[in-house]
């Protein structure tokens, strides 16, 4: 074990006696459930009564979202799935979009000793880490404890890979406590073998096996009655200093004739608010703005929508002919454009999308989505035709890049035979 590992280790077990106080402060800013803290120091209300488990560990949303395909696959086969996360977001994602059969639990901190607490509860039988989740304490522990390890879906980015970079000895000891490493792009496919894996492989994105988001018909339908024959302009999963830039393109292209609602989904919907407030400057007045989380629609003089709800993009995807995603204007490294894709929306966005690297290149390169450099392009705002056209594009670029969940699910069947 590389030295700066063992020192890794030793500083995480000494924190153990303050990781009480952390706790409480992130209840206080509810970052984390108070309900169950206790799952985050590897205590579970829940028992495992020898219970053959597949483990899955996704940080948060986009994550746990991109495993679901196979989660539902595995479970028709009566496989016990336990699923891990940190966000509560992603917690009522798997409540509300998972089979019932699925247990979720908040993984432990990264010390040893609350992960051989879960680790004794559940002793899983295979655990699958998905995209970036190279947590040294949560690796070994799970090592030892003789359960077979995946990395699914992995990424590195080329910021991630300059910091693994400065602790080679290290990243290379944890990548080969992984049974298998699966690389979600041929980037980080190379990064991986530049790093010291061996045992790595390439199958394309999990992402792309998304299902599509789902929609409430009758919310659609009023949504659809309440829009009228608006046009609109989505900006989605938008960031803090990001919001300016889309008004300033409202003003630009809205006129009497067109009739153009802006919808503004924030990322963080608790921001809906503070966008408000931001509109003031713009021009807006405050008969023109309208909150999705004050159960309202659009009326006739409405300008400005705020989407500011969780799991309800669906709708809004459905009846927009094309999206600008955040994330990309800031250095956030932009969100996942397969989403909106699978709606056939054309896809726009900002210079800073390296989180989603090789799904834009597949999409520019499929004329579905175009990248806007310094300012938003008005001009192709305007195109409908060209709009349109990138829309068909994008939704069958969605369709042709899938099936990688069946590629991950015979990896975990052969792993768990070779450890049975």
């Amino acid at each position: 074990m590389p030295f700066s590992v063992k020192i890794y280790r030793f500083i995480s077990i000494l924190i153990v006696p303050f990781t009480n106080f952390f706790l409480f402060f992130r209840v206080l800013r509810n970052k984390e459930d108070k309900l169950r803290k206790k799952e985050r120091f590897g205590i579970s209300k829940i028992q495992n009564n020898n219970n053959e488990i597949i483990w899955f560990h996704a940080a948060s949303v986009g994550e746990t979202l991109s495993i679901l395909p196979i989660v539902k696959i595995l479970s028709k086969n009566e496989s016990n799935i336990l699923i891990t996360t940190v966000t509560q977001t992603s917690s009522s994602i798997i409540s509300k979009r998972f089979p019932k059969s699925v247990v979720h639990q908040y993984v432990p901190f990264d010390s040893p000793l609350y992960i051989k607490r879960f680790l004794s509860n559940w002793n899983p039988k295979i655990a699958i880490f998905i995209e970036s989740e190279i947590w040294p304490n949560l690796i070994i522990e799970t090592k030892k404890n003789k359960t077979a390890i995946i990395l699914a879906n992995a990424r590195i980015t080329k910021k991630s890979f300059g910091g693994w970079s400065r602790f080679p000895a290290s990243i290379k000891y944890l990548l080969s406590l992984f049974d298998t490493t699966i690389a979600q792009d041929r980037k980080t496919l190379e990064r991986l073998i530049e790093l010291g894996s061996e045992k790595v492989k390439f199958f394309g994105n999990l992402k792309h096996d998304s299902e599509k988001l789902p929609f409430d018909s009758n919310k659609l339908k009023s949504l659809i009655e309440s829009v009228g024959n608006k046009d609109i302009l989505l900006a989605s999963s938008t960031h803090k200093g990001e919001e300016e830039i889309i008004f300033s393109a409202y003003k630009e292209l809205n006129n009497p004739e067109r009739d153009l609602l802006l919808v503004i989904a924030p990322r963080h919907p608790e921001r809906g608010k503070e966008i408000g407030k931001i509109a003031d400057n713009f021009g807006f007045n405050e008969s023109d703005i309208v909150f999705r989380s004050e159960g309202k629609l659009p009326k006739d003089n409405s300008k400005l929508y705020i989407y500011d709800t969780i799991g309800e993009l669906g709708e809004i995807y459905e009846i927009s002919e094309y999206v600008i995603m955040g994330g990309s204007f800031v250095t956030k490294g932009g969100h996942n454009p397969i989403e909106p894709a699978k709606f056939r929306t054309a896809i726009f966005s900002g210079p800073h999308y390296f989180n989603f690297e090789n799904e834009y290149e597949g999409l520019i390169e499929s004329k579905a989505a175009k990248i806007f450099k310094d300012k938003i392009d008005i001009d192709i705002l305007k195109d409908k035709s060209e709009i349109h056209k990138m829309a068909l594009n994008a939704e069958n670029y969605s369709i042709s890049s899938g099936g990688v969940s069946d590629l991950i699910i015979k990896e975990i069947k052969m792993l768990m035979k070779k450890n049975a």
